[in-house]
């Protein structure tokens, strides 16, 4: 299959996770590329730690089962990215 166009959509969320969720959802089958600013940096979990008797916690994006998710890879604090893509797996 050859498009010809690709539909682009891009959102400031404010780091609204339920504002992503919807976002990613409602263009599900109408949209090929999403484009997500100040994106919302949801706690996974926590993981042992020897310093931290809390454990260390551990941060991630949002996953959605009609999009691939492209963001850098250094999710650190300092490093953490101010926009992130999604590209429908239709394509």
């Amino acid at each position: 299959m050859i498009k010809k166009s690709l539909k682009i959509f891009s959102q400031n969320v404010r780091k609204n996770k339920i504002l992503t969720d919807i976002i990613l959802e409602n263009n599900k089958n109408s949209t090929d590329i999403v484009f997500i600013q100040e994106l919302p940096r949801p706690l996974i979990r926590r993981v042992p730690s020897y310093i931290n008797p809390t454990g260390d916690p551990i941060f991630g994006m949002l996953n959605h089962p009609k999009w691939t998710l492209f963001i850098c890879p250094d999710l650190s604090q300092d490093n953490y990215p101010h926009i992130t893509t999604y590209i429908n797996k239709r394509l």
